[in-house]
């Protein structure tokens, strides 16, 4: 039956990430099933272009305009 519900579903690649990298930029939203964790818009934007050659030049170009023209990116401190 899962495997019905999730037949739209693509899984691409899996990145894996070193653990600094992991902890700075997670949200966290509270829903009425819990609590859940998720990544911001400008760790996403980190991410794409630290695993450019991974990921696709076009794929982190095309996200960095769509998410800088609906608002305004924070800056992170220079050690991350």
């Amino acid at each position: 039956m899962a495997t019905q519900e999730c037949k739209s579903c693509v899984i691409k690649k899996f990145i894996q990430f070193p653990h600094k990298y992991y902890e700075t930029g997670i949200s966290e939203i509270d829903t009425k099933s819990g609590l859940i964790k998720i990544f911001d818009r400008e760790k996403t934007i980190c991410d794409l272009f630290r695993y450019i050659n991974k990921i696709g030049e076009d794929i982190a170009i095309e996200t960095l305009k769509r998410i800088s023209k609906k608002s305004q990116i924070k800056k992170y401190p220079e050690t991350v």
